[in-house]
Formats: C-alpha cells, structure tokens, sequence
C-alpha cells in the first residue's frame, strides 16, 4: 500500500471518529432526558400509590375501632366520643 493510500485512510478514521463524537454529543443529552423524566414518572407514580394506601388504611381503621383510633390521636379528650351508627333498614 502506497504512502498517500494510508494517509488517505488515516483521515478517514479521524473523520470517523470525529463524526461519532458529533453524533454523541447531539443524541446523549436528549437520552439523559428520557431517563430522568422516566424516573421522576416513577417516582410521582409511587407517591401517588404510598398516598392512596395510606388514606385506605386509615379509613379501615377508622372503621373498624373508630373509638381507640380517636384516643389514640387524641390523649386530652378534646375530641368527641360517639359512634355514628347506621338507621336500621326496614325489610318489606
């Protein structure tokens, strides 16, 4: 191979790798993008998630001893202590 040959394919690799880098340079930005914004879906998904069930759980607890969670919140009294029960449904 003739000396002008290799420095012919020599530029090219450089141009190469040089265009590789451009192309990184353009297209790992917008990657990093996506992957942030996806984790931050995750994120908000699994706030969302944590919020529902702790709002479920405790309307089950206060269902199921409304009373002693009342106490339990509320060591002074301040609150009142009555049981709202349900009208008695009439069978025709």
């Amino acid at each position: 191979m003739s000396r002008a040959r290799q420095r012919h394919t020599g530029q090219q690799s450089h141009r190469r790798r040089g265009q590789a880098l451009v192309e990184l340079a353009l297209v790992a930005p917008i990657l990093i993008v996506f992957l942030l914004g996806g984790s931050q879906v995750g994120a908000i998904a699994y706030a969302q998630v944590s919020l529902d069930t702790a709002a479920r759980e405790g309307a089950r607890a206060g269902v199921v001893a409304p009373n002693s969670s009342i106490q339990a919140w509320d060591p002074l009294g301040l609150v009142p202590s009555r049981t709202v029960r349900a009208a008695p449904t009439s069978r025709a």
